[in-house]
């Protein structure tokens, strides 16, 4: 066991059994040998506690029950709720407590020791038990993130990550939430750094809890930053707030990637258009460069678009395209152009890691809507108005991804390679998802789309590897060009005008519609 005096005034466990307070029961004395020396640390030498932590974590001596509750009276002492505590100096004071505090905030985010990932495993892990059993409560871990106190908590809240209690977390961002609204979110003041500061926490720890089920504070806080003046300037200031004095926050624990994990989280369908409204803001976002790793905010973006991509796509069709790229210059909606602006600075964005399952929704939704527009006719088929709705957003979805590639290719610092292989991820997705010969569209039209494709595309489908940027472009614009002629000569071939009056479907008034997305959403990008 470490002597944290140095060689001088350890603690026997004698004693340590003797100063433990006696209000929860009995204590071990041998946990409370080591909680003893870390306090002692923290109150008498000035010294960093972490340390001893780090060495309490890898005595052998001790079990992994032993240490889990060693890590849970660390969290007691630090959080003032053992006010009992007391060492042979006297009860904690508060510099003493905030000494634990920081100690638990450097593990979690700065600590470099070699031993250090292996601490925070340990750590992160016990902390997660000991919620998860109710052992450590809501009270405890908001002191350990309270904003007066611990202004960044990106390195407790890496330590919480493990811990699946819901409610407890839930509760938490709660009490958070109310200090950010109290405090403001003027950053010219110090109660308003404070207020970005304890909403990036809510909005962190809200997200966890919805992933366990408890998505009420995600939704609230959601909600709470759409209603703002500005919402993508709050996420912006959440983003670029210096979290800690080590360095940047892990991932995953960024604004940014906060604010994506409670969006992600939420499930309020009476409040969707203000999600939409931060979701619309998030992906603007995603597009500047930013050095932090922002891979977990766009993999939640990513979730949210697949989960909701019939609407949003909907609302995209209905609102138009967006051209006025300019200074600060904002689309009129949230869904202007949202579809193509999603795959542009999301799908495309070399760090979203979620592009096979955004492929496969996009890749389900295109087939959801080719076959509507190419239902064999009869009872119950549908009718006029809702074939060309389907086409419309059929050609949205089209027309964006080729808007997206366009202004990709124009915009991006990826390398060549990397420019083709993301262009790739939209021309695979059409060939072999969307229109592959046994896929999915295979009985729209009686299977005259899928041919009629394939037999336009002819030649270009066998150009094998692209050898540079224009020639990927090249062969996105030929599967476009060929999509946009099967779906005209089907429709035209299958609900000639002449039919109208029996099928109660005219093919060429579909076209003009689909063309009309189409063209509206690839020509997007500035």
């Amino acid at each position: 066991m470490l002597d944290a005096a140095g060689g001088s005034g350890a603690v026997s466990a004698t004693q340590a059994q003797q100063l433990a307070p006696s209000q929860n029961g009995a204590r071990d004395p041998k946990v409370e040998q080591a909680v003893q020396q870390t306090a002692r640390f923290a109150q008498e030498y000035h010294g960093d506690p972490a340390y001893v932590i780090q060495q309490t974590m890898a005595d052998p001596d001790l079990s992994q029950a032993q240490k889990d509750e060693y890590i849970a009276r660390v969290v007691d002492l630090a959080s003032g709720s053992d006010s009992g505590f007391r060492t042979q100096a006297g009860g904690l004071d508060d510099r003493a407590r905030g000494e634990l505090v920081t100690a638990l905030e450097q593990i979690g985010v700065a600590y470099t020791d070699p031993a250090t990932p292996e601490l925070r495993e340990q750590v992160t892990a016990a902390m997660g038990r000991n919620i998860d059993s109710g052992r450590l409560d809501a009270d405890q871990i908001y002191s350990l993130v309270d904003p007066s106190r611990n202004p960044a908590s990106d390195g407790v809240r890496q330590l919480l990550s493990t811990a699946t209690d819901g409610a407890v977390l839930q509760q938490v961002a709660y009490d958070l939430r109310t200090d950010a609204g109290r405090n403001g979110y003027d950053i010219n003041t110090q109660n308003g750094m404070r207020g970005v500061q304890a909403l990036t926490a809510a909005a962190d720890i809200a997200g966890m809890a919805a992933k366990h089920g408890y998505s009420a504070a995600a939704n609230g806080i959601m909600a709470h930053i759409a209603d703002q003046p500005n919402p993508g300037e709050l996420i912006q200031l959440m983003d670029r707030l210096p979290m800690n004095a080590y360095g940047n926050p892990p991932s995953g624990r960024g604004g940014f990637d906060a604010v994506a994990s409670a969006l992600a989280g939420t499930n309020n369908l009476y409040a969707q258009a203000k999600f939409d409204k931060v979701f619309s803001a998030m992906v603007d976002l995603s597009g500047e460069s930013n050095v932090l790793d922002r891979s977990a905010g766009l993999n939640d973006l990513g979730a949210y678009f697949d989960r909701n991509l019939s609407r949003l796509n909907q609302e995209t069709t209905y609102a138009g395209s967006w051209n006025d790229r300019g200074g600060d210059a904002k689309p009129p909606t949230p869904y202007h152009s949202l579809t193509e602006r999603f795959m542009r600075n999301v799908m495309l964005n070399s760090e979203f890691d979620g592009k096979a399952a955004t492929q496969q929704a996009i890749g389900d939704e295109m087939a959801r809507l080719g076959n509507i527009v190419g239902a064999r006719p009869g009872a119950g088929a549908p009718n006029e108005a809702q074939r060309t709705e389907a086409a419309m957003q059929f050609g949205t979805l089209l027309g964006s991804m080729q808007g997206a590639a366009a202004s990709y290719v124009k915009s991006t610092r990826d390398s060549a390679d990397q420019q083709i292989e993301s262009i790739r991820t939209i021309t695979d997705l059409l060939t072999d998802q969307v229109l592959g010969k046994t896929g999915p569209l295979g009985e729209a039209f009686g299977g005259q789309l899928v041919d009629a494709f394939w037999d336009h595309l002819g030649s270009s489908a066998e150009a094998g590897a692209e050898q540079d940027v224009s020639d990927a472009m090249g062969q996105l614009t030929d599967i476009g060009e060929a999509i946009d002629q099967a779906m005209t000569r089907s429709l035209r071939d299958n609900y000639p005008p002449s039919t109208a009056d029996r099928t109660g479907v005219n093919g060429p008034g579909i076209i003009a519609d689909y063309e009309g997305a189409v063209t509206t959403h690839r020509a997007n990008p500035e």
